[in-house]
């Protein structure tokens, strides 16, 4: 879910208009978020550089400059993967996965685990 806010918010977008590395607070004006919301998204980030999504240089004022790496430089540009990752991650295709547990516990009839969450369609 984290990947799927940083894709709805911009963030490589923003990071990318910056020369491939930004502040947050450069993030923050470039994406158009409210700056109250700093804090949570330098959690959100930390949460992204540990997956290696984006990376992390500090700078000369020992601030951190979120740059984009290999997995994030698919995110931006005019061939970008953002689309396809939009659909892999709709809650249509997700949410079951959240149920996973339960299915494992539970003996089903019928093994497909999609059928345990109401019906959807695209």
């Amino acid at each position: 879910m984290a990947l799927k806010s940083t894709l709805d918010l911009g963030v490589a977008d923003a990071i990318h208009h910056h020369g491939g590395a930004a502040t947050l607070t450069q993030i923050v004006a470039t994406a158009k978020l409210h700056p109250s919301k700093i804090s949570w998204l330098r959690r959100l980030m930390r949460v992204l550089t540990i997956s290696s999504v984006f990376g992390t240089e500090h700078s000369a004022d020992a601030k951190a400059v979120y740059t984009l790496t290999s997995a994030s430089r698919l995110l931006v540009g005019l061939a970008n993967m953002v689309p396809i990752m939009n659909m892999l991650l709709h809650p249509i295709l997700v949410s079951p996965f959240s149920d996973l547990g339960a299915w494992f516990q539970q003996e089903l009839l019928d093994p497909d685990l999609f059928k345990l969450k109401p019906s959807n369609t695209f």
